[in-house]
């Protein structure tokens, strides 16, 4: 079967399930009627863009919806989404959530049907899944940093094989005077044993302790916002005086990029949402439905399809402006990091950020954005 029949087939008993979610959201959630028919509004959409092979677009949805109403099919197709990009890592948390969850017994078929495709799912992903073991030569008893991409790896996964997301990655381990690289590139389904040689390098202070929070964090991936499609920020950052680029400024990159799309999705809905208003406009004058009376050509089915298309343009314009928001946020996010990374990246020595350095969070929620941090 073609993966456009595979798309096609997955989606097509969606609309119908996802029709049912929001209306039964547990009691402690206290969901409105207005968050439960946007949630079924956001999934919806999310179902047909999934359908469409408009992957981004649908982890945005699914999230949206998941983050109004909690429903096992929201997480189904955002790791459905997900798993298409490269995500598997994050795929294959949302299959777990939806496998493991306990549903009541009046719980709609719909829920038990995403759970048992959620089983069925993590069955295929687990073969797909790479995992690499970071090992590090060299150091003696000193303490010693292990970064992914630039984020901080606990150091209780370093020796221990872990899932991470195909594609290439940059490891680094950083000790009192010592540092160690290597960049490898993962293929689904493979294992990999990564050996961090620590060498002489001038500059590099001994690492401060590694905490067990955000640290452990895999990265994103394009679309999500973090991925996520799941939530977090940006892990532990290493700055460094030895002339390299720091981890905040790296990180800038992506999230700009990021913003940069938000705002090119945001222009295509307001072009579409400029389209939709016109052509409802030419139909409701070309057919005289201002007079009064209304001439014999303005007739109720001209009327309802003028409605259709101006509620199609208000939900674009709608869609318009959320994208606009988010991409904008981004954007200056991203800037910030940049200006501040440059700053910290002219220090003598090196630090992490988690410990002592700055960090710059864009955050997106219901109808509001704005940026969170510590300097």
């Amino acid at each position: 079967m073609s993966i456009a029949g595979r798309v096609s087939r997955l989606v097509a008993p969606a609309l119908l399930a996802l029709a049912t979610v929001g209306l039964f959201a547990p009691p402690l959630a206290a969901q409105g009627d207005e968050e439960r028919a946007g949630a079924r509004a956001a999934a919806t959409e999310g179902a047909k863009a999934f359908r469409e092979r408009r992957f981004p677009e649908a982890i945005d949805l699914f999230s949206r919806a998941e983050s109004l109403v909690h429903a096992p099919p929201h997480l189904l197709y955002l790791g459905r989404a997900q798993a298409e990009l490269g995500m598997l890592v994050q795929a294959r948390e949302n299959f777990l959530k939806v496998a493991r969850e306990s549903l009541a017994g009046n719980a709609p078929k719909a829920f038990h049907d995403a759970q048992d495709d959620a089983k069925e799912e993590l069955q295929k992903l687990e073969a797909r899944l790479p995992y690499v073991t970071i090992n590090v030569d060299g150091g003696g008893a000193a303490r010693v940093a292990v970064t992914e991409d630039g984020r901080r790896v606990p150091d209780a996964l370093v020796g221990v094989p872990r899932p991470v997301n195909p594609g290439k990655h940059q490891y680094e381990a950083l000790a009192e005077g010592l540092r160690g690289s290597a960049a490898v590139e993962l293929k689904e389904g493979e294992r990999q044993n990564v050996v961090l040689k620590l060498e002489a390098a001038a500059g590099v202070a001994a690492p401060a302790a590694a905490g067990t929070g955000e640290a452990g964090a895999q990265p994103g991936a394009p679309g999500q916002p973090g991925g996520e499609g799941a939530a977090g920020g940006p892990g532990p950052d290493v700055t460094s005086g030895g002339g390299g680029m720091s981890g905040l400024r790296i990180a800038s990159f992506p999230v700009m990029g990021l913003g940069v799309v938000g705002l090119v999705v945001g222009g295509v809905f307001a072009s579409k949402a400029s389209s939709k208003q016109d052509d409802g406009d030419a139909l409701f004058d070309e057919n005289g439905c201002a007079l009064d009376p209304l001439p014999a050509q303005c007739t109720t089915a001209i009327e309802e399809e003028v409605n259709g298309l101006w509620d199609d343009a208000a939900g674009a314009r709608t869609t318009s402006t959320v994208f606009f928001v988010a991409g904008g946020v981004l954007v200056v996010g991203g800037v910030v990091m940049f200006i501040v990374g440059g700053s910290t990246g002219k220090s003598d020595t090196t630090t992490t950020a988690h410990a002592m350095g700055p960090r710059v969070r864009p955050w997106v929620g219901l109808g509001q954005a704005g940026l969170t941090g510590t300097f």
